[in-house]
Order: C-alpha cells, then structure tokens, then sequence
C-alpha cells in the first residue's frame, strides 16, 4: 500500500537494496519526530491555540505537519453550531502549514519527541493512515481536539508502550471549563462569554489530568515532565519557528460593562416606570435563549446536551410574554436562586457577566410582576402609575 506523503512511498521511489533500507530505517535520526505548538489568536475558534506533530525524514527529504484540522467554521458557523462540521487529519508541507501563522502573527515552537526510531517510524504509518481516511468525522472539540487527538496518535503509534506522568501540579486538576476560560481570558473578553454559552455541563465533569489535556501549551508541559522507557519524552527547550508577534485582544466595550449597563438600565425603568428598557433586556435574553435552546434541544455539537445557563435565559418567557402576570414573580424567584446557587460550587459554572445579567433580568421580572398587581406609583414628575397592563 502506498501511504500519501509517507515512507513507503519514497522507498519505492529511490532504488536501494533491502539491506540498505533495513540498515537505514534503523537509524535513530532516520524520522525526526516533534509536537508543534501554535500561540491562541483572537478568533473564537482559535482562542486555544494549536497543537500537530511534525514529522521529518532527512534521507528521503520528507517533511510533513500532520494535523487533525476541521472545516473552515467561521465560513460555516450554522453548519458548526447544527453539529454538521467535519474535521479529520490533514498534511501540510512546512510552508503550507505555517503561512497563516505568520499572517496573522501568532508564534509557532516544537519540541522535538524523544522516541525510539521504531515508535517514530510507527507513527508516521498510524499518521499516514488517518490521513487516507480523509476529513469525514463529526466534529469534536472535546474527544478529537488537536491536543487530545496527537496524544491519542502517539499512543496508537507506542501500542504497549505507556507514557510515564510525573507528578500533576493542581493546575491540572482544574475543570476543563476553567481550562477553556483561563485561555479565553488571553484573547477578546467575549471570547469567554461565547465558550460559556456554547459548552454545557460536559465539561464540568471530573476527570484525570492526562484526559483535560486539551490545552497544546499544557499539553506540551505535561509531556515534558513525563518520560517514555525511562526517557524525557519531550526536550526541554522548543525550536522557535515563527516569532510571535501578535497581541492579546483588547475591546473598550466588554461583556461585563454591558451586563452591568443593562443592570442599570432595567433598575432605571423601574425608577421612572417606563417600558423601553424591559423590552431590551427581554429582546436580549430571547436572543440568548434561542441560542441556547438550539445547542441543547436540537443541535449535536458535543458538549452541549446541557448547560445551566438556559434556566435563565430560554425562550419561554418571550412565548408567555402575555400571561407574565402569572408567573412572574416565580420565574424570578428562580432566576435568583439559580445565581446563589451558580455560586455555591466549588468550581465556577458560569461567568460574572451571565451572571449579572440575569440580574437584569430578574428585576425586569420583579417590576413586572409588581406593576400587574400591585398597581404601583413611581416617583417621576406626573407620577403616573405603571402601565404595563
């Protein structure tokens, strides 16, 4: 069988003796073997980085990335959010792969992997074939993450070979929402806002270090400190091949500030008894909740079978709108045991800025509730009394 891009392909293109192959395939520089390591960009999709291996063969001038890559999301974002995104493993040449890098300045390293040849040889076989198979797998961030799917390449590739851990410091022992919102807060803040939104309770579970290795910069530190038949896995000090010269994403305008404005805006309404500003909260979290409703109810994207967040923010209250009148003062009352409760856990479930806004939101609902039957006066000029009827 030919492999695309790999070594038996370019074996059967030079003619050498089987002797000279044998004693060739057995050097230990024969495949050179590293996990690159791409800097986060201000992209959504981007905000983790990217994680490949890098696989070189000196004596045939093979030089290849091979990365599990996806569609293009930001050209298919219904196709993404529906679960209908395919992704698969991809080679690119070292100009291929790095040329979007350098436009958009983000730096790329490598740490060079310190296996036996036969491992390395391996696992270009293992890479080659996944290539072949092309891109027609559901797209996974959780089970088929760049980072995930290069450890889970090396282990095919090691078979009874084990990598060796060593001691996890407790940043490892974080969730992997809190993983995703440590990266989050290097890049534009409603980065973090939208990965809160998007991911639900999956990822809130509790797992063993080496499956939340998610991260291609934790990745790259978790394999140096472990080692493989007695050897450090991976070398100390990486190979920089694009400098970085990218900065973190700035907005003047984030999430929190407007969360806290449309605090005070609802409270305001209250004050001078006028309707504009309940309309825009509840025009703003119908909005949210028909997001919401859509990645848990209908969509398949993984990750997204539950999430705390649409108790808050559903669509139910836009479809009662009429009838407020009845349960009103209820769903309130539920909005605001939901955030005492989001912040119970010993771990954070939800950011400060949903948070906050369901502040908002549940003083919309307590105003209403009270202008339907209570009747009540505020205090502005003519003092006219709630028309919210």
């Amino acid at each position: 069988m030919v492999l695309v891009g790999g070594l038996r392909a370019a074996n059967d293109s030079i003619a050498i003796s089987e002797q000279q192959r044998d004693s060739l395939w057995q050097q230990e520089d024969f495949v050179r073997a590293y996990l690159v390591v791409a800097e986060p960009g201000g992209a959504l999709y981007s905000i983790f980085g990217h994680a490949c291996l890098h696989l070189v063969c000196p004596a045939y001038d093979l030089d290849y990335f091979f990365s599990y890559e996806s569609e293009d999301a930001s050209k298919k974002i219904l196709k993404f959010l529906s679960g209908n995104l395919k992704m698969g493993m991809t080679y690119l040449s070292p100009e291929e792969y790095l040329t979007d890098y350098a436009q958009e300045g983000r730096g790329v390293v490598e740490y060079e992997l310190n296996l036996p040849i036969a491992i390395k040889r391996e696992l270009w076989r293992v890479l080659d074939e996944h290539v072949m198979e092309g891109i027609y797998l559901p797209y996974d961030f959780e089970a088929r993450g760049c980072a995930y799917a290069c450890t889970q390449m090396l282990k095919e590739a090691m078979d009874t070979t084990k990598i060796e851990y060593a001691e996890w410091p407790d940043k490892y022992y974080r969730t992997r929402r809190e993983m995703c919102n440590d990266c989050a807060k290097n890049t534009y803040p409603w980065n973090m806002m939208f990965i809160m939104a998007m991911v639900g309770s999956e990822v809130d579970k509790d797992l063993q270090p080496q499956d939340k290795l998610i991260i291609p910069t934790e990745l790259a530190e978790a394999w140096q400190m472990a080692k493989v038949n007695g050897v450090q896995l991976l070398s100390s000090e990486p190979n920089v091949l694009l400098p970085s010269v990218s900065q973190p994403g700035k907005t003047l305008f984030t999430p929190m500030m407007a969360a806290v404005l449309l605090l005070v805006l609802a409270i305001i309404g209250w004050i001078i008894g006028k309707p504009y500003f309940d309309w825009l909260v509840l025009a703003i979290v119908t909005a949210f909740g028909v997001l919401l409703t859509y990645l848990v109810v209908f969509s398949t994207l993984p990750c997204t079978e539950w999430n705390w967040l649409i108790i808050p923010f559903n669509i139910l209250p836009a479809i009662g709108w009429k009838w407020r009148r009845y349960w009103a003062l209820a769903y309130a009352v539920v909005v605001v045991v939901w955030g005492i409760a989001m912040l119970i856990p010993q771990h954070q479930w939800v950011d400060w800025s949903h948070l906050v806004l369901s502040a908002a939101w549940a003083v919309v609902l307590l105003k209403q509730h009270l202008c339907l039957h209570k009747n009540l006066t505020y205090a502005n000029k003519k003092q006219k009394k709630c028309k919210f009827r």
